[in-house]
């Protein structure tokens, strides 16, 4: 808990478990003030005080399976709105949701909302919601604010992912291919804002 006073970015859940003593610390953790990302069993552990978000710096990133649990909904209800529900779920409780799915839904309580469109069913494979959790980290410790900073992540994942479908194909797909392949995505993104830029300047 000492060492948060010089953290920019905090992310929890990620293979926590859920034994005895872990929703003290999630708990813990979200009272120091920290701009952090729930994921996984963090947001498992927290289920039942969703009320503990309000007024903190926090991404949540919930597949459609924990976002049912938070809403005390059940899966098929959350698949078929999950865009209300991730813009509901924003507003009440202040926070940025990434609603993860086929489609990904990116909703902020004053920012907007957003689908990122690009289905890959490799991605679905073990770990790879971890990878996403931990590019928004990333870019939260950068300096980017939260909802740029699950936009940014949400994209970059699915420009990895995709890659590395292509290299490996959908089926033999694995979490640490993704990682593999986030320099290309962030490469091919910062390439991509350069052309923008040439033609915006009438290059």
């Amino acid at each position: 808990m000492e060492s948060l006073k010089d953290a920019d970015a905090v992310l929890i859940g990620p293979g926590l478990s859920q034994e005895k003593g872990r929703k003290e610390l999630v708990e813990s953790l979200l009272e120091s003030g920290c701009k952090t990302v729930i994921d996984a069993d963090g947001l498992n552990l927290i289920k039942d005080n969703t009320e503990i978000l309000k007024g903190k710096k926090i991404v949540i990133t919930p597949h459609m399976g924990e976002m049912a649990r938070l809403i005390q909904k059940d899966t098929a209800y959350v698949l078929e709105h999950c865009i209300s529900i991730a813009k509901k779920f924003a507003c009440d409780h202040d926070v940025t949701v990434v609603l993860k799915g086929s489609s990904t839904v990116i909703a902020s309580p004053d920012k907007g909302t957003y689908v990122c469109c690009s289905p890959n069913p490799g991605m679905a494979t073990a770990g790879s919601g971890d990878v996403l959790s931990g590019i928004i980290a990333g870019m939260i410790g950068q300096g980017y604010d939260l909802f740029e900073s699950a936009i940014l992540g949400v994209y970059i994942h699915s420009l990895a992912g995709g890659f590395a479908a292509e290299k490996f194909g959908e089926y033999s797909l694995m979490a640490s291919d993704i990682i593999g392949m986030i320099p290309k995505s962030i490469n091919s993104i910062l390439q991509t804002a350069q052309i923008v830029e040439y033609k915006s300047a009438g290059v």
